[in-house]
């Protein structure tokens, strides 16, 4: 069976429809049409040859030969009867002019506006890129938009002659951004190109700017567009932000992008995070986790000064982790320091609290460093107790192997009894302990021995008969039966 057939039609010659001249041959690719014509012929002289003679014959490989039977299926002009091998055949063009729903022959003038956009007959669109034109449409975009999204790529290529495969790959991804924003009509794209030709403009004067003389590349573009886009940033910002890359070795877009990306309410909040955590390990880092803590910290109504305060506060301590900070942090909002004011009162009062507790312990010894976690714990106790009674707790204090801690042990104690007056804690502590209670299975008389008994043989022997009988052994020394 020929590969090609046109059912019972028979001619004596090849005889092609005006309408394919009108409606098909000017957006066609070459390839496509010699394929199309030559097939004609084969139709009517199937000795001529099949599939493979018709590629050696128009000097097509397998690839292209295929990709041009199938620009026609897509057309609307032939169709696909088998694949193995396959085979087609020819649609009339009267029949293909009255399926109107037929999806590539509804878009002819579309498709051939897009084909028109790559006139290099070299470099003809395929099958692939009409099916991604479709997939735009059925996504939203209206056919003029899908026009100047494809032409408005070709421009930003700055190629001469470019590859449809390419510019449809680019040009799917701009979709996809003008997808998530809504922005689906000829007027969205146009605007959206019109602002990549102001990005490339400004990406120029940048290069301007920072003494290059060359054209911007597809990365610099792209910052340029991110700049006038994401940050909304004007023109003359950057160009301003330009004059901070003189003290750079090497100025380069990295650097302006980091210049002006501290501009941004990102790269401000970055700042102000790399700064506590300076303060606090002495490096800057903004990392996820910091950026998180920071955020936290700040919603609980800290000041970004306080937090410096804070960290310049733990630094000192040689405690920079961040589990130590919050620490210091907690305490400070259970005492309602969350300004830098409030957080140095807060400090001061600490530091009296420190100096009382040394003084108590050890008077007018050398003092040691307490801990923060003493220091507060005494701060926390202290509370509700005169003057008079911490005097008495200091002079019991002395001599003892850790005074901080019994002090802190004994307000404790006393606190949770309730005995906050000199003369209470004297009292109670003047009460006689309460007599042990008698064991009964030592409540019993016992035998007293002298000193000349415990060497005499009789104590000896009564200690040996003793030892036998809790063995359970009999006086000869064997084991009795139980």
């Amino acid at each position: 069976m020929p590969f090609i057939s046109t059912g019972d039609a028979v001619f004596d010659f090849t005889a092609i429809d005006n309408l394919f001249f009108i409606d098909h041959m000017a957006g066609a690719p070459a390839n496509a049409l010699k394929v199309y014509l030559y097939s004609r012929m084969l139709a009517l002289h199937p000795e001529l040859g099949g599939m493979s003679e018709l590629s050696s014959t128009l000097a097509l490989s397998d690839d292209e030969l295929y990709q041009a039977f199938d620009y026609w299926v897509n057309r609307g002009l032939m169709e696909k009867t088998g694949d193995n091998p396959p085979q087609y055949r020819f649609v009339p063009l009267t029949a293909a002019n009255r399926v109107e729903k037929d999806s590539y022959y509804e878009y002819r003038s579309f498709n051939n506006a897009l084909g028109a956009l790559f006139p290099d007959s070299s470099r003809h669109m395929g099958p692939a890129q009409y099916n991604k034109a479709q997939e735009w449409i059925s996504l939203g975009f209206s056919q003029s938009a899908v026009i100047a999204l494809v032409k408005g790529t070709i421009a930003k290529s700055r190629s001469k002659n470019p590859y449809p495969a390419s510019i449809f790959n680019a040009a799917d991804k701009t979709a996809l951004k003008l997808l998530d924003d809504e922005c689906t009509s000829a007027d969205d794209v146009i605007a959206y190109f019109d602002k990549s030709v102001t990005a490339n403009n400004l990406a120029q004067a940048v290069i301007s700017r920072l003494g290059m003389h060359r054209s911007p590349t597809a990365p610099e573009a792209q910052l340029a567009e991110k700049w006038l886009g994401q940050w909304r940033m004007t023109p003359e910002t950057v160009l301003e932000a330009c004059d901070r890359t003189v003290s750079a070795q090497n100025p380069s877009f990295g650097y302006l992008d980091a210049i002006l990306k501290a501009m941004t309410p990102e790269g401000e909040l970055e700042n102000r995070v790399s700064e506590v955590m300076a303060r606090l390990t002495g490096r800057r880092s903004a990392s996820k986790v910091h950026v998180e803590w920071y955020q936290k910290r700040t919603g609980e109504g800290f000041e970004h000064e306080t937090l410096l305060f804070a960290a310049e506060q733990q630094g000192k301590r040689r405690n920079n982790s961040l589990s130590g900070l919050d620490w210091l942090l907690d305490r400070w909002k259970e005492n309602g320091a969350l300004t830098l004011a409030d957080a140095k009162k807060y400090v001061n009062a600490n530091r009296a609290v420190a100096n009382e507790l040394n003084s108590m312990a050890y008077k007018g010894e050398p003092a040691r460093k307490l801990s923060e976690d003493e220091v507060y714990a005494y701060a926390r106790l202290r509370e509700g107790f005169p003057h008079e009674t911490l005097e008495y707790l200091s002079s019991l204090a002395e001599n003892k192997k850790d005074p901080v801690g019994y002090i802190i042990n004994r307000l404790g104690r006393w606190k949770e009894a309730g005995l906050f007056e000199k003369d209470a804690v004297i009292a109670a502590g003047s009460k006689k302990p309460a007599e042990a209670k008698t064991n009964p299975a030592t409540d019993y008389e016992q035998r007293v021995y002298s000193d000349d008994e415990f060497t005499s043989g009789d104590y000896m022997r009564e200690a040996e008969e003793f030892m036998r009988k809790m063995k359970g052994e009999g006086q000869d020394g064997q084991t009795g039966s139980h």
